[in-house]
């Protein structure tokens, strides 16, 4: 920086550090000459040249310093300035001048900016250096680092930006060793999001009353984040969790200099319903990604009195002995409370007992006789249902001590004395000794009635039934409904595989006082149902086996098991699957697979067979398993050739290496034949007239073989063709005079659009009655030639014959091809003379006729004749055998001349060449003889004596041709062996013992016979022939026997079999064997008890060894596997079972009081196990029951050592307190308890009911004189000896609520700033209350006074808080009314006022931040679309800082976008089209509203809204849709400029071309230019080609994918002769004017023939020029009238005003190309004053002048 700019950059003034928070203002010389570390405001203007002025952004925040360096250390570096400023003074050589003074050679201050938390060494910039001088900071810095040679600054550590003073660091760099270069550096330290928003703790806690209304706030600590700008947090406060029902929600006051945010509850909460909620509050920053805090509020609802005490039901009823002394319990009603504390304590009160029989326990609800009752019929009407003779009706009240009460009502019947027991009956449907269950019962099914008798009257009567044992699955339920009998029904589901039987118990109970008992069992078979799946022992099964296995071999044993019963359980097996060959058998029930047919492992090396197991139910289950069977091979097989015959011509004397022969393949393409159609049709015949069919084929199958055809070319539109068929038809009537000759391009292709490799080319003449087709000499031609000698290479050429063909037309030249007849192009033709060669090898064993088509061609007519050719036959082929080897069989007892084998080759050739004879080659056996015509082979010698078993002949087979041809064959004969032994088996018995047990299919022994014959004759195979009656048994053909049916012992334990073995000779021979099977013994039979359960009794006390009972069982097996041992399942310590007698003994004393207390029953149910001593033993269970009788050995206990009771003082005189009570676990009359008070009673304050235990108040309470007792009970039987217990009840006397809440002493007025921040603390304000508990608690309220809801109290602790901001402007001062209850009821309460001044305070603007704010948004968008939110931030309170938002200017003009005034928020307001502006500036005011208006201060910002392209513009073609190509050009020669414009941006923009439809062939167009093409020379017989042109953008990536445009360009021919059409002027002229909507007319041209005024004649727009340049279609012409009108608006003042158009007049009436060229001009005259309807003139001349009209025209 220079000088001067440095003496004037120190005048302005910045703010000293140590003034900071006084903001005092001190010159900027006393902050910026004290040291480096002393940072200063960068000044409001900078000089010329500066980094600056260059368009760098200022810091957004300058700081003054990290710390506060004292002023004294300002004479660090006034040298160094002094000599900057000396050195600069004396001038450094030709430097710039300002004003007289030198300015330094580069900028002397600069701005960096870098990213917090960056890591050291980071480059934060490099400051401009001079040649030859070293920099260094004008102190040593901690943060950065200087390259005195490069000027980097680089960072020494990560900075972290939130530990900072400010944000900027303002330093001084100089030169050494002379300070003659200063530089001013400004490194402003950016943020990053690296701090999370904190809410300071982690949890709080708020406390909610069930009665506070809905809106009630209680405020909490808003978030802080440490990161600034975007990154610092929101205001979006969330409730993320625990609120799922709704009741909370948050609510955020943002008028104010920090948010405030409260909890408001949005309903009235129920503490009953839920006492605390734990809502996690979230909010985040502004930072991408954002970053969270969470802070946990835990609510707790606090209770008020407001549910009532609700019995479990409101009518209660019972059954009660008459005979019951005072003091019975009679029934014990329940009532509840939903409040809690002293809200939810309840206390029970008779509040109607017409005879004063009974008394409550007032805490337990239990109600009790206090005399023997007398109670004739009271009922309570709406209870008479329940009410009988002799019954009592009493109602009770439960009270809350909050005053609340309900009621419930209890009615008790007398029942006569119980001395007879229940009888239990059971009836079920099936007969027999038990119930029948099937498995498939459904829930709720009736297995049986429970009926229950007792001859007992009334409750005494009266039983109740439940099931105690057998029950312990839960599968059974009963219904004990008003009905005769009970319903025993099906709950859970019934798996007989799991439970086959069950044995209920069920006990009666009747409803006596003491009850009396009896028990039954019911035994209930499940019956089976099909519901189990069979499954495989194994899967999948896998096995091996020789190919030579002989058929009934064992294969495997394929098992599945079911664990249903019966038929369900029944397996049958089926190979359904892998069998197709049929080699294998499965037996059905057995599931063994065996061989049924011979195996052969060259069919087949593998088999894997698919087994279903199906079981027998009615709707049977069904698997499936594979069994994979690997054949090994044998040698059995005699090495054959591939190929029976491989027939190779191979010419003599070939050298070594020469190829024999090619295997050659074809593709199944589409194929043409023939290639050429020739066909005339008459002129002037209908449309739809037959031409001709052609014809393809396509060698594939079904949908893929079918052919579709289509004329690609040369149609002209004339004719069409069935894509199906091939017909070709005419679409038109056909004019020879227009042209005479078709010639159709025809394709085929399938449905895999796969195409024919060469289309079919039909040539159409139109011919007319008058025409003559050519005639040829003969009707039919015929030729014979001999075929090619397949030994050598065939002669190409040979003439066969010819044809010939005269036309009467003189002039015209015949021409000749072969049109048929020839697919493999064997021969071709001379179209000139008609000789007729061969194209290819001739071979008449491949094909011995040919009748060809031969087509003469006369000008446009055509004649075809047949030309048939016989190929005559060369001995060119050597006989053939079918097999050059070959296996014979002879036996060894056949006579001489027995026929053996017929060794018979095959020649192709014809007559003497295919005529064969037979010999045997020299080395042949001599045993045999050949036939020389017939070849078959005799037996020519005996074979008794020949000790060979094979031989081996050389058979040669030998043409009559000339030459003479042979080949041989190899014949192996072998000889076959004669029957002539018998099997013999090793012995004639013998003996083998099985287990029943063993499986089915189980292979347990094996016989073997040996035969000395060979081959079949030797091969054995078994049988069972004796013995087997009921076929347990089974033998495979290796002699192996196997059990076939399962075993029983028991009812057959002997089996003696007799075996065949038989050879499988003609004549077979056998021997028999006998086999004794001796079937052993298994374990198999269980044992079975004699009962189904067993019942003892045993009293209590009874001494060790004790017998009880006898368990007994019997097993039907014997020896070992009968003998019976017993054993109780589990530890039983209670009894011993001998494990032979079955004895029951005890072997404890046992306790019935502590059975009931441990197992809440004195009958003991044990599970006695008997097992027999098989090696896998099996056993039996069944249930034992002892039931344990009582003595008197227990005293009384109370049901809680100490008892407590609260009363208030006011309670009235007889009201029940509480009632204690003790048991007895002795039974009858031991049990009976009295109940007396030993001491604490001395004020006879309270008194106890003998029977009941009912304590109640005596005497009036006075909680002052005395608040506790602590009386003494004690309870006592009437056992004898008499035996009792004692307890205690503690009764405390609550108070009453008697006293108001006071105020202590408070002031009477304070002050508050209007700047205070809401939520802040205010004062407080106490009271007191003499009272306690709940009648203590007070709640704070402001009633009254708080205007705009400014303050809110703590209801709590009376604490006072700012609510929301103060307005000085609004309200100066507030009177609060604020009052204090406590929690009594009836509640009590008092007021005082408080009076709360405000101060006023006001002075801040609205700030944006200092960042360009900048948004890229679509163009499309919707409109209301957001485009961003706009946040500017004012300091001051109430309206002064509430910011409104508003739009001053939008750059370019328009009304795009609004602003939200209250939130900033900016939207779209119209349509947005990046075409129309890629770039909008909106001048942004944010003002405050402070009142008056006149005070509002207002700041300014600028938003930059960037558009981006969508591709929503599909290209437009804009070049002409005609162009003229000159007869005769050449490939590649230009023809036009395609051109289509797309207004999108970038790839959206950029156009491609393509053809998609015409004659592709013909021409080619530049996919990037557009530049279209000739492809190759056009035909002089067509005028004009339509091609369908698509443009299209490369938008592929955008949203709205590529956008293209379709047009139609005709392209026409022209001569150079100009010899078409003449139009009807020299020239054309006319006018048009702008702004005219398209399809405006300018002008009609006209051209045609003065001889022809019936032409055909179309006109085409090629080229429009303006100002020498090639314009847009801006005009266009109808083809068929001439009328040239406009493409859309035309605009004089944009474009130009005169316009010249080129329009070609084409006769489509011409078989040649007869056009003429027209030159046009158009002009546009202005339209400021136009009167007039649109005006048109065109100009068709080769140059015209044009004359633009003016204003005036």
């Amino acid at each position: 920086m220079g000088g001067a700019w440095l003496v004037t950059s120190l005048n302005p003034y910045c703010t000293a550090v140590s003034a900071r928070q006084s903001k005092h203002k001190v010159p900027l010389s006393s902050c910026s000459f004290r040291c480096s570390r002393c940072r200063f405001s960068e000044p409001t203007s900078y000089p010329t040249g500066s980094n600056h002025s260059k368009g760098r952004s200022r810091p957004s925040s300058v700081r003054m310093s990290r710390k506060n360096y004292p002023w004294t250390s300002c004479h660090f570096i006034l040298p160094v300035l002094i000599q900057f400023l000396l050195t600069f003074a004396q001038g450094q050589g030709q430097g710039k001048t300002n004003g007289g003074g030198l300015l330094p050679p580069v900028d002397d201050q600069v701005y960096f900016k870098i990213e917090e938390e960056k890591q050291a060494g980071t480059l934060v910039g490099t400051i401009p250096t001079l040649d030859g001088l070293t920099y260094i900071f004008s102190e040593e810095l901690p943060e950065f680092t200087l390259d005195g040679t490069s000027g980097e600054i680089r960072t020494k550590v990560p900075i972290d930006r939130e530990r900072l003073d400010a944000d900027t660091f303002n330093l001084f760099v100089q030169s050494v060793p002379s300070a003659r270069h200063l530089i001013e550096v400004h490194i402003q330290v950016v943020d990053i999001n690296d701090n999370s928003p904190d809410f300071g703790q982690r949890s709080v806690e708020v406390v909610f009353s069930e009665r506070d209304q809905p809106g009630t706030q209680a405020i909490l600590d808003t978030a802080v984040d440490l990161d600034v700008g975007p990154n610092g947090v929101t205001t979006d406060y969330q409730i993320v969790s625990g609120n799922e029902q709704g009741r909370f929600r948050l609510a955020l006051l943002k008028d104010t200099s920090i948010p405030l945010l409260y909890l408001e509850n949005r309903v009235e909460l129920d503490r009953e319903e839920r006492a605390s909620y734990q809502l996690r509050i979230s909010v985040h920053d502004g930072g991408s990604p954002p970053r969270y805090g969470y802070l946990q509020v835990n609510v707790t609802v606090r209770d008020f009195n407001d549910n009532q005490p609700v019995f479990d039901q409101s009518y209660y009823s019972t059954q009660l002995n008459e005979t019951s002394p005072p003091g019975t319990s009679v029934i014990q009603v329940r009532a509840t409370d939903r409040d809690i504390g002293p809200n939810g304590d309840i206390t029970y009160h008779i509040i109607s007992d017409d005879y004063n029989q009974f008394a409550i326990d007032a805490l337990t609800g239990v109600l009790s006789t206090t005399k023997t009752l007398h109670c004739q019929h009271s009922c309570d009407p709406s209870a008479v249902a329940s009410c009988r003779p002799n019954s009592c009706f009493v109602t009770v009240e439960a009270k809350d001590r909050g005053g609340l009460s309900g009621r419930a009502y209890v009615t008790i019947n007398l029942m006569d004395e119980n001395d007879h027991d229940p009888a239990i009956r059971f009836q079920y449907f099936s007969p027999g000794p038990y119930a029948i269950l099937e498995e498939s019962a459904q829930q709720d099914d009736i297995v049986a009635f429970v009926s229950v008798t007792d001859q007992d009257d009334n409750a005494n009567g009266q039983s109740i039934v439940r099931i105690v044992k057998g029950n312990e699955l839960g599968h059974f339920r009963l219904l004990t409904n008003n009905l005769p009998s009970n319903l025993l029904t099906v709950v859970g589901p019934i798996d007989r595989e799991k439970v086959a039987k069950y044995n209920l118990t069920f006990e009666a109970q009747d409803l006596g006082t003491p009850p009396r008992r009896s028990t039954a069992s019911l035994v209930i078979v499940v019956n089976d149902v099909n519901d189990h799946v069979p499954v495989f022992e194994q899967t999948p099964y896998r096995t091996e086996l020789s190919e030579l296995t002989p058929v009934g071999s064992f294969v495997a044993s394929i098992t599945a098991l079911d664990n249903d019963t019966g038929v369900n359980a029944q397996i049958t097996y089926t190979i359904v699957g892998g069998n197709a060959l049929g080699w294998f058998h499965i037996d059905s029930q057995t599931g063994l697979v065996t061989t049924r047919a011979e195996l052969d492992r060259e069919t087949t090396g593998k088999v894997v067979l698919v087994i279903k197991a199906q079981d027998g139910g009615t709707e049977p289950f069904r698997v499936r398993t594979n069994l994979s069977i690997s054949i090994w091979d044998e040698n059995d097989e005699v090495p054959r050739f591939k190929e029976n015959k491989y027939l190779v011509k191979l010419i003599e004397g070939a050298t070594p290496g020469t190829e024999i022969t090619t295997v050659t393949a074809v593709d199944g393409d589409e194929v043409f034949y023939p290639e050429t159609y020739y066909t005339s049709v008459l002129e002037n015949q209908p449309p739809a007239t037959k031409v001709i069919q052609v014809h393809a084929t396509d060698p594939d199958a079904a949908e893929n073989g079918t052919v579709f055809y289509a004329i690609t070319n040369g149609a002209d539109q004339r004719f069409s063709i069935n894509v199906v068929t091939g017909v070709i038809s005419t679409r038109s009537a056909l004019d020879r005079e227009k042209k005479g000759v078709y010639k159709l391009t025809v394709t085929a292709r399938d449905t895999g659009y796969r195409y024919a490799k060469v289309s079919a080319i039909v040539e159409v003449a139109v011919a007319d009655v008058q025409d003559t087709p050519p005639v040829f000499t003969q009707t039919t031609y015929t030729y014979s030639m001999v075929e090619d000698d397949g030994r050598k290479p065939p002669i190409i050429g040979r003439t066969v014959g010819s044809v010939w063909a005269t036309s009467k037309d003189e002039n015209v030249n015949l021409k000749y091809d072969i049109s048929g007849g020839d697919p493999g192009s064997k021969f071709t033709i001379d179209p000139n003379s008609g000789e007729i060669s061969t194209a290819a090898g001739i071979d008449r064993e491949h094909q011995a006729f040919f009748q060809l088509k031969v087509t003469a061609i006369g000008g446009k007519m055509f004649s075809v004749v047949d030309v048939n050719i016989t190929v005559v036959d060369l001995n060119d082929n050597m006989p053939s055998f079918d097999n050059n080897v070959i296996e014979a069989y002879v036996v060894e007892n056949w006579p001489v001349g027995h026929s053996i084998h017929v060794a018979k080759a095959e020649d192709p050739d014809a007559d003497l060449s295919g005529l064969l004879s037979y010999s045997f080659a020299a080395g042949s056996s001599v045993i045999f003889e050949i036939d020389p015509d017939t070849a078959m082979i005799t037996l020519g010698a005996s074979l008794q004596y020949i000790s060979e078993t094979s031989f081996e002949v050389t058979v040669i087979a030998q043409d009559h041709g000339s030459p003479s041809l042979s080949s041989s064959q190899s014949v192996h004969i072998v000889m076959m062996d004669v029957n002539d032994h018998t099997p013999l088996f090793e012995k004639l018995s013998y003996e083998v013992s099985v287990s029943e047990a063993q499986p089915v299919n189980d292979r347990f022994f094996r016989v073997i016979a040996e035969d000395d014959d060979i081959g079949l004759n030797g091969e054995v195979s078994y049988h069972i022939v004796g013995g087997n009656e009921n076929g347990q048994f089974g033998v495979f053909p290796d002699g192996v026997l196997y059990i076939a049916k399962v075993l029983d012992r028991e009812t057959r334990d002997v089996y003696v079999l007799t075996i065949r073995a038989l050879d499988a000779g003609v004549e077979p021979r056998s021997s028999l064997a006998n086999i004794t099977v001796r079937v052993l013994d298994a374990n198999d039979n269980m044992p079975e008890f004699t009962n189904d359960t067993f019942h003892f009794y045993l009293q209590e006390g009874s001494e060790i060894l004790t017998s009880v009972g006898i368990i007994s069982a019997m097993d039907a097996d014997t020896g070992l596997n009968a003998e019976i041992s017993y054993r109780i399942e589990g530890e039983h310590k209670g009894f011993s079972l001998h494990p032979k007698t079955g004895i029951l003994s005890s072997m404890v004393v046992f306790d019935r009081e502590q059975l009931v207390k441990t197992f809440g029953s004195a009958d003991i149910s044990l599970m006695v196990f008997a097992m027999d001593t098989g090696s896998v033993s099996l056993q039996n269970k069944v249930q034992a029951f002892v039931h344990i009788t009582d003595i008197n050995d227990n005293k009384p206990q109370f049901l809680q050592p100490t008892y407590e009771a609260t009363l208030m003082e006011n309670i009235a005189v007889a009201t029940p307190v509480l009632r204690v009570s003790a048991v007895d676990d002795d039974a009858d009359k031991n049990a009976v308890v009295g109940y007396s008070i030993l001491s604490g009673n001395e004020d006879s304050r309270f008194t106890i009911n003998g029977s009941t235990g009912q304590i109640s108040v005596a005497a009036v309470l006075d909680r002052e004189a005395i608040s506790e007792y602590l009386l003494i009970i004690m309870a006592q039987d009437h056992g004898v000896p008499l035996l009792n217990t004692t307890a205690s009840v503690h009764i405390v006397v609550d108070d009453a609520n008697d006293n108001v809440p006071i105020f202590v002493t408070d002031p009477e007025k304070i002050q508050i700033l209007e700047t205070a921040a809401v939520g802040g603390y205010v004062t407080t304000v106490s009271a007191t209350d003499k009272d306690y508990a709940n009648n203590a608690f007070l709640s704070y309220r402001i009633v009254d006074g708080n205007a705009d809801t400014a303050f809110r109290i703590d209801a709590n602790t009376g604490k006072l808080y700012l609510a929301s901001a103060l307005d000085f402007e609004k309200r100066n001062y507030y009177v609060l009314n604020i009052s204090v209850h406590d929690a009594g009821n009836p509640e009590l309460g008092s007021s005082r006022l408080l009076r709360v001044e405000v101060l006023d305070y006001n002075d801040n603007e609205p700030q944006f931040s200092a960042n360009p704010i900048r948004r890229q948004i679509q163009e499309g968008v919707q409109v209301g679309t957001s485009v961003l939110k706009i946040t500017a931030t004012d300091p001051d309170y109430g309206m002064n800082g509430k910011v409104s938002y508003s739009i001053r200017e939008q750059e370019p003009k328009g009304s795009h976008f609004k602003i939200d005034p209250d939130t900033g928020l900016i939207q779209t307001t119209a349509e947005i089209d990046r075409e129309f502006a890629e770039e909008f500036l909106l001048h942004v005011v944010a003002t405050d509203q402070a009142q008056p208006s006149s005070t509002r201060k207002s700041s300014e910002k600028l938003v930059t809204v960037a558009i981006s392209d969508i591709n929503d513009n599909p290209p437009k073609f804009v070049s002409m849709n005609a162009a003229a190509v000159m007869l005769g050009s050449q490939p590649d020669t230009f023809i036009m400029m395609v051109k289509a414009e797309d207004p999108d941006a970038g790839r959206n923009g950029e156009v491609v071309y393509e053809i998609l439809s015409g004659d592709k062939q013909s021409f080619r167009i530049d996919p990037l230019t557009g530049r279209l093409y000739l492809k190759s020379t056009l035909s002089s017989q067509v005028l004009t080609y339509d091609l369908t042109l698509m443009a299209r953008d490369r938008g592929v990536t955008d949203r709205l994918g590529a956008q293209s445009t379709i047009s139609q360009l005709t392209v026409f021919t022209r001569s150079s002769s100009n010899a078409g059409p003449q139009f009807s002027q020299a020239s054309y002229s006319g006018q048009v004017y702008e702004n005219q909507a398209a399809g405006t007319s300018v002008i009609s041209v006209s051209a045609g023939y003065g001889a022809r005024p019936t032409a055909d004649v179309e006109y085409y727009l090629t080229r429009i020029t303006a100002g020498g340049k090639e314009q847009k279609r801006l005009f266009q012409v109808n083809p068929a009238n001439g009328v040239l009108s406009t493409t859309g608006p035309l605009d004089r003042e944009v474009g130009y005003n005169l316009y010249e158009a080129e329009i070609f007049a084409v006769d489509r009436s011409s078989s040649t190309p007869q056009t003429r060229k027209s030159m046009e001009q158009t002009f546009i005259p202005n339209n400021a004053r136009r009167t007039t309807a649109d005006a048109a003139a065109v100009v068709a001349a080769a140059v015209v002048t044009a004359v633009l009209l003016s204003k005036k025209c």
